[in-house]
């Protein structure tokens, strides 16, 4: 059985690389949206804290 996946693998060897890449360029892009959501939810927690300023205390309602 490996031998016939290992002997397929070799002639088939186009079909390997498209997977290699395709498996690649996602991998990429997840990354890329991961580390952009994070840039972003950084981005706004410090727009929204700068509206505070230099306070000292912060009071909120309870939810």
């Amino acid at each position: 059985m490996l031998r016939f996946a290992l002997a397929q693998m070799r002639r088939q060897a186009g079909r390997l690389v498209a997977a290699a890449t395709a498996i690649v360029i996602s991998t990429a892009f997840i990354s890329a949206a991961v580390m952009g959501m994070a840039a972003i939810r950084q981005g706004v927690a410090t727009v929204a804290a700068s509206g505070f300023g230099n306070a000292s205390l912060i009071a909120q309602a309870p939810k």
